[in-house]
């Protein structure tokens, strides 16, 4: 029953499928890198977690992200900063 699926040729169990890849010489001998080295040495840690705490947020950096993530403190009301007057018909 299963020998009619197509992937069954191509991957049978306990194999992997082998893709063919046709790679540069760079790649089959280890020399191959990717990306472009960085200017300056960082180390990862610091980046992720820095030693001297979070840069401290101000009011303009809180209300961009409440524009940009409609995330608003509890009982807060929310400003859509509509014109009223932009149509005085009504």
């Amino acid at each position: 029953m299963e020998q009619r699926y197509d992937s069954i040729k191509r991957e049978p169990l306990g194999r992997s499928y082998t893709r063919n890849y046709n790679w540069p010489e760079q790649a089959n001998n280890g020399n191959m890198v990717f990306g472009l080295p960085s200017k300056d040495s960082a180390n990862a840690k610091e980046v992720l977690y820095p030693s001297h705490g979070a840069a401290p947020e101000t009011a303009e950096h809180a209300e961009m992200y409440k524009k940009t993530h409609s995330n608003y403190f509890a009982g807060e009301q929310r400003n859509r900063e509509y014109d009223w007057q932009a149509n005085p018909t009504i």
